[in-house]
């Protein structure tokens, strides 16, 4: 859980947006995944919703079972939730 307990007059990041981010840092990192591989990396189970719905419009298409990040989504995550992506993106396992 990101948010600080006792915290006040601070935005929260929600546990749906938290595990959104979780996914865009696999993304960043990896490239294009399906949900399958997301879900390997530590991804919730419900990535497959989260990635074809697309509540942030942080997620693209990009081939057939395979999504990436918006550029829309690289920016808003990179200005807003910076901290977390790269604590997300640090405890990805490394390239084989």
């Amino acid at each position: 859980d990101w948010n600080p307990g006792g915290s006040t007059k601070t935005p929260l990041v929600t546990a749906y947006r938290e595990r959104a981010i979780r996914v865009a840092a696999c993304l960043l990192e990896k490239g294009p995944l399906s949900p399958k591989a997301l879900r390997a990396l530590g991804a919730p189970g419900n990535v497959q919703d989260m990635v074809s719905r697309d509540y942030y419009r942080w997620f693209k298409k990009v081939g057939r079972g395979l999504y990436h990040l918006s550029e829309r989504g690289l920016k808003e995550l990179r200005e807003r939730h910076g901290e977390l992506l790269e604590r997300y993106r640090r405890s990805l396992p490394p390239p084989p």
